[in-house]
């Protein structure tokens, strides 16, 4: 009589567990070593085949519901020695038979959760993605689902080719009864990667219809002690609601070390393993280092979709002047909360032009101008004008009827980049009662690339067996350095009152002012 098991996922399990059969053909679920992951993808595995309508077993005449699935890591070695134990471990060898084949196969069977005396059969087929003549294997297996294992290792290509063979199983008998049988689509886990992940690229950025995402929170949290000391706390229950996370870390009750498996990780770890590894951040490839790595958590400040705007508030615009001017949108609500909305870097153009074909027109569509009160905030250098004019762009875009100004706290401080840094900086330590004092809306991706690590302090040349070091100020040749300037201004404008603003009254762009500052500004 085989032992009883009980299962009991966590709450990101649970919500994996629920989403409604039908609405996906993948979902995936990202976390730290040891949250639970694998366990929760097999488990969904035996769920959707519960859900299997049955059919007469032709050699017993039993009541089956049956499938096929296919399990794939990325190399056989990780499929004999972790995939196939986690399996083994919650479906054991009494029930499941596995042949150290290629490909490994097995069959599962057990009664069915539904108590209504069917049986669960689960054909299972592990193949590794590093096989060779792994394409043309899947052009000849029928699927009703699939499991990829640490997904973020394998390459795409063959997740989408599984895609394709996943809903074509049918049990034998099951053509000619013509029922319709399950299709269970991908399911998906991984340790979090690099940004270079096509996982990154999926769950953050495109994020296509059909692709369901779940992110395990941390394990740990980053924070500071009171003489400004990086430190790493546990993400349980009381500091998940102290710091504001998605919630306490999973799983770690079932690990013999308990919170000292992740704390001993922290010894001799370098910051990129860390945050992948114990943070559950993405990882980034850079070549210098990031201008906000102690202050910015994109899990924390980044608003996935839209971030609705405050239409009874004044809008702010960060402006960087230039041939490569930059804007960044936002608004500071009554409780000190900076949210920034957009972003619009553009280069090789004037700030008129750049105004009127680009700012203004987003301004009209998406935030209702001239129905809402607007407030530039722009680089100092917007008060100096040129050999071809005396109004520089700050002058310019006021007499256009675009109040503008050099935020009050860079007055005559020869634009501090300290200053500058700072007052973001303010915004991203604040936390009131979980929700972060700086929010980003996902649509800023130029900005969200420049947090984490993109906008940064060059690496300098040094003799060999030195140790790293990085010029003293951001690296102003970076792509990412306009429009980071922007929100910098931005911040500053947000650090002190902001002028009371009428709305109304649309600025005017003739010809003649267009041809006099095209170039010049």
């Amino acid at each position: 009589m085989p032992q009883r098991i009980t299962y009991i996922p966590s709450p990101t399990g649970q919500a994996f567990h629920s989403a409604v059969l039908g609405t996906y053909l993948y979902k995936g679920i990202r976390g730290v070593p040891g949250s639970g992951k694998t366990v929760a993808c097999v488990w969904d595995m035996f769920y959707k085949a519960n859900m299997q309508p049955p059919v007469q077993d032709p050699v017993t005449g039993k009541p089956v519901r049956w499938s096929r699935w296919l399990v794939v890591r990325q190399t056989n070695h990780d499929l004999l020695q972790s995939t196939i134990p986690t399996w083994l471990n919650w479906f054991p060898t009494v029930l499941t038979d596995i042949h150290k084949s290629y490909p490994i196969e097995g069959c599962f069977e057990a009664p069915s959760v539904r108590n209504d005396g069917t049986l669960v059969r689960m054909e299972l087929v592990f193949l590794p993605a590093e096989a060779d003549g792994f394409m043309n294997f899947m052009d000849g297996i029928e699927l009703s689902g699939a499991y990829v294992n640490e997904a973020a290792q394998v390459d795409f290509r063959k997740i989408h080719k599984i895609q394709e063979r996943v809903g074509r199983f049918k049990p034998p008998g099951g053509a000619a009864s013509g029922m319709k049988f399950l299709s269970f689509g991908v399911i998906m886990d991984t340790n979090t990667p690099l940004e270079t992940s096509w996982y990154y690229r999926l769950e953050q950025v495109e994020t296509p219809e059909r692709m369901l995402w779940y992110i395990q929170p941390p394990a740990l949290i980053k924070t500071k002690d009171r003489l400004g000391n990086v430190k790493y706390v546990r993400n349980d229950e009381e500091n998940s609601r102290k710091y504001g996370t998605s919630g306490p870390c999973e799983n770690v009750e079932h690990h013999n070390d308990g919170w000292d498996y992740y704390e001993k990780q922290l010894v001799g770890a370098d910051e990129d393993y860390i945050k992948m590894r114990l943070l559950n951040e993405y990882g980034r490839q850079k070549g210098g280092l990031a201008v906000y790595a102690e202050t910015w958590n994109d899990s924390f400040h980044v608003v996935r979709g839209d971030l609705d705007w405050m239409r009874r508030l004044t809008l702010g615009i960060g402006m960087d002047f230039g041939r490569n001017p930059a804007a960044a949108i936002g608004q500071l609500t009554p409780m000190g909360q900076m949210r920034v909305y957009r972003e619009l870097p553009k280069s090789n153009m004037s700030v008129p032009v750049f105004f009127e074909d680009y700012l203004l027109p987003l301004l009209i569509n998406e935030f209702d101008w001239p129905n809402c009160r607007v407030i530039v905030f722009g680089d100092p250098s917007g008060e100096n004008g040129n050999e071809m004019s005396e109004l520089g762009p700050i002058g310019w875009l006021n007499m256009r009827g675009i109040p503008a100004m050099i935020p009050p706290i860079l007055v005559g401080k020869n634009n501090d980049i300290t200053i500058r840094l700072n007052a973001v900086e303010k915004f991203l330590r604040g936390n009131r009662g979980g929700v972060p004092d700086f929010q980003l809306s996902s649509k800023c991706e130029m900005l969200r690339d420049g947090f984490n690590g993109d906008y940064c302090y060059a690496k300098m040349r040094t003799a060999a067996g030195t140790n790293e070091k990085y010029a003293p100020t951001p690296d102003k040749a970076s792509k990412f350095s306009h429009i980071h300037d922007a929100l910098q201004y931005l911040a500053c404008g947000f650090s002190g009152p902001i002028p009371d603003i009428p709305a109304g009254g649309s600025p005017q762009f003739d010809a003649e002012s267009l041809r006099m500052y095209s170039g010049c500004i």
